[in-house]
């Protein structure tokens, strides 16, 4: 009886061995699922605010300012006068 109360013991021992390691491996890939998850948010949240920057600074005609003729009225305007064009903030 005694054998196989500690036989018993043993195979609960290794299958909570087991247990805690499966354990240990999901933690880990909890982790670098939520690092992806944090990495793939923080580029929607980028391209999210590209997109609203680009509605803000195009006209409805397809051109955003500085390819409007004369830079356009909105957003940075184009100094022409040099042999290289140079943004001067509005």
């Amino acid at each position: 009886m005694r054998d196989r109360l500690e036989s018993r013991l043993a195979e609960l021992r290794q299958e909570y061995q087991l247990g805690e390691g499966q354990l240990r491996k999901l933690v880990e890939q909890e982790a670098g699922l939520r690092e992806t998850l944090l990495r793939i948010s923080g580029a929607m949240q980028m391209l999210q605010e590209l997109l609203t920057s680009d509605e803000e600074n195009t006209d409805g005609s397809g051109l955003q300012a500085a390819d409007r003729p004369n830079g356009g009225t909105k957003g940075p305007q184009t100094e022409t006068t040099g042999p290289d064009a140079v943004k001067v903030p509005s």
